[in-house]
């Protein structure tokens, strides 16, 4: 452990030791599981990164907010099949943002 240069300090190690402890079921830690942990964390990141990419793509591509929000609300109705109440409870809005959104694009 003291030949492992912590780049992120000592929250890096506190978190190093917090998921061994819950993920050991022996006391002994060993430099593998240290290893082990780490690229756990690594792959965490990465996998963080490449979602905030694509979002970010995702953004550039479909343009303005107000054309994507209409979009999610949209595609949501049809998930739902219009059921306005469940569609509120999906996209975590009032039946009223729900309404005025509606009125403002022109949507029965």
């Amino acid at each position: 452990m003291c030949s492992y240069n912590w780049p992120g300090n000592v929250r890096e190690l506190e978190n190093v030791l917090e998921r061994l402890s819950v993920l050991k079921e022996d006391l002994h830690v060993y430099p593998e599981d240290i290893d082990e942990i780490k690229k756990k964390v690594a792959d965490n990141v990465n996998n963080i990164e490449n979602r905030q990419k694509s979002c970010e793509a995702s953004i550039k591509l479909s343009g303005n907010m107000e054309d994507m929000e209409k979009e999610i609300i949209c595609t949501t109705l049809q998930l739902v099949k219009y059921d306005k109440e469940e569609a509120c409870k999906k996209l975590g809005i009032s039946k009223t943002t729900l309404w005025r959104k509606l009125k403002k694009w022109n949507i029965s």
